[in-house]
Parts: C-alpha cells; structure tokens; sequence
C-alpha cells in the first residue's frame, strides 16, 4: 500500500510502499516513473503539493506549476527530487501554451500532465447566481478543456493526462449543483478524450475524490469541530488525506496503469456507494 511518513524535516513527505503489509519492511517508491518528466497544475497547498512530492520520490522531474508563484516556490523546496516551480494561469489560453511551450524546449516532451486545479463554491440550486455558474464552469471544467487540449498537443507518446474530478460529477451533489455540473462535463471530457487518443498511446483518466482535508477544509473542520461529523457518514471513517489522492495519481501516471484509460477512480473511503453523504452515521 501506498502511504506517506516525515523525515527528518517535519514539512518534507517521504514516500514509501509499504512491503508485504509490514509497516516495518519500506522501500523507495518505485513505480517506473523514474526520469520522466510531469507536468503538476495546481501545485500548491493540499492535493497538488502532496502529487508533486509524490512524483519527484517516484523519480519524475516535476515542473510544479501554479498561479501562486510562492505556493509553486514553497512545494518546490519542500519535494525531494527535482522539482522546477512555474507560473500558469488556466484561466489564459495563452499563459496555458506558454508552459507547454516552455517545458518542451527545456525538458523535453512531458509523459504525463496533471491538472489538480478546481474550486468549490457550496451553494443551494435556488440561490446559486449566474455568476456563481460561470465561475464554477469556467474554473472545474473550461479550464480543464484548455489545459488538456494544450497538454496534449506536446505530451510524450505514450503519455498520460489525469483530471481531479469529484465524487460530485459522478453521482449527485445537492447544496452544490454548479460544482457537480461542472465536474460531471469533466467526466465526460476525460472519456471522451480517452477515446480520441487511446490509438495514439496517450491515456486520459481521473480520480474522483470524496471529502478531502486540504488546508482549507482543514480550517473549516477546526473552526466548526465538524471533522467526525463528516468523519462517520464515510464508510472507512474518516475523511481523505492528500496523500489518498496523490497515490492514485500516481498510479495512473506509471506504467502500472499502462491499459487503463477513460476511467474515473473514486477515492472517496466508500462515499459514493452511500451518496449523498448523511451529516450522521
């Protein structure tokens, strides 16, 4: 199994495998990916920063990209591995094509691109305004059309691109239907462009994460003590670490994925097969 320790430094993640269910007995992750070049959007704080650790101790370069250049800067000096801060904006085609752009000439056509950026903006149906559906469109899913366009225009053959859906697309997502909305477009996206290029050697999958504690929903548990509340109505009792969804990005990205494609992971502790989530268990 895949599971994340400290090191020496409180802040750096150290990956490891766990070999054989002893938690005693661990090796370098090794999963085929060493010397390859990723491509992290969304590489700050939470699921994007936890992927880029994972990746460089897979053995990637990994450009870290972000529109936060410290946040970028910040996941760069806490990865082991090689790991090269840069600036996106997903929201600009053009910014988007300078990446790409500028990864190649420096490092070569990329194996594999992850785009981890989304935001959500929880908000009943009834209340939700035109504003709010644009920003939730334009940020979970728009982008993610630009960015995989661009993306695999330079991708290596084979290569790989992986989405961060939601649990939210795939089934209902009541209080938060923009959200839902959008990523369910992604869903769709995804499958889609895993057909037009499966004959190309590229895969295109996702993962659909449940409740995950980022930073930010950090502050929210701790602000509100709701964190056993959302805890129980999972099935495995607890809700995500960064780390859940960075190992099955990691996955996806290597060579042990090879035939996997068109597929939406959920990681979600059981979630989905009791969605919608329950506030009591």
């Amino acid at each position: 199994m895949l599971s994340a320790a400290t090191d020496e430094s409180p802040s750096r993640l150290t990956w490891l495998v766990t070999v054989n269910a002893v938690p005693e007995v661990q090796t370098p992750l090794e999963v085929g990916l060493r010397g390859s070049t990723a491509i992290v959007l969304g590489a700050g704080p939470g699921i994007g920063a936890t992927t880029v650790q994972a990746l460089a101790s897979a053995g990637c370069v990994v450009l870290a990209a972000d529109l936060n250049d410290e946040a970028a800067r910040s996941t760069a000096s806490t990865s082991d591995g090689e790991v090269h801060p840069v600036h996106v904006d997903v929201t600009d085609r053009a910014s988007v094509q300078t990446l790409f752009a500028e990864a190649e000439a420096s490092f070569g056509r990329p194996s594999a691109v992850v785009n981890v950026i989304g935001i959500s903006r929880a908000k009943g149906l009834a209340d939700t305004t035109d504003e709010d559906w644009h920003t939730m469109l334009e940020l979970n899913l728009r982008q993610q059309f630009v960015v995989a366009q661009e993306a695999l225009r330079v991708l290596a053959r084979p290569g790989s691109y992986t989405a961060v859906a939601s649990i939210n697309g795939t089934v209902s997502s009541p209080r938060n239907a923009a959200y839902g909305a959008a990523k369910a477009g992604l869903v769709s996206l995804v499958r889609s462009a895993a057909l037009e290029f499966a004959e190309d050697g590229v895969r295109v999958n996702a993962v659909a994460p449940g409740i995950v504690e980022t930073p930010r929903l950090k502050g929210f548990f701790d602000s509100t003590g709701m964190r056993e509340e959302f805890a129980v109505a999972v099935p495995m009792k607890r809700v995500a670490r960064p780390a859940d969804i960075a190992g099955a990005i990691v996955f996806l990205v290597s060579p042990l994925a090879a035939y996997i494609t068109g597929q939406v992971i959920s990681v979600d502790g059981g979630a989905s097969i009791k969605y919608p989530l329950p506030l009591t268990g």
